[in-house]
């Protein structure tokens, strides 16, 4: 089970990105049967479909990050804004109260 094929079949399954790439860096030169090759072959298409899998996972979560910050961002936005119509001038200088914490 040394074979760069076995070990690629495991990285596949296993969802190793890391891996699958250093396993990119060793591609066999030479196979030992036509039969080999195909399976090669074919066992890259695999790899590149979870690689583009796991790229589009991390950029909808990326998506969703910066989604979250500019929401919170607005947030922010808009409590200065209810201090400032509340405080006038000194609205910067007023900190909301924090009734959660524990002292």
């Amino acid at each position: 089970m040394n074979s760069w094929n076995d070990r690629l079949k495991i990285a596949i399954v296993n969802e190793e990105v890391e891996t699958i790439a250093r396993l990119h860096g060793e591609i066999p030169q030479e196979f030992s049967s036509i039969g080999e090759a195909r399976e090669s072959s074919a066992l890259i298409g695999e790899a590149l479909a979870l690689l583009r899998r796991k790229r589009d996972q991390l950029q909808a979560e990326i998506e969703q990050t910066k989604k979250t910050i500019a929401y919170q961002q607005t947030q922010v936005e808009h409590q200065r804004a209810q201090r400032r119509s509340a405080y006038g001038d000194f609205a910067d200088d007023v900190v909301a109260p924090n009734f959660s914490a524990k002292e």
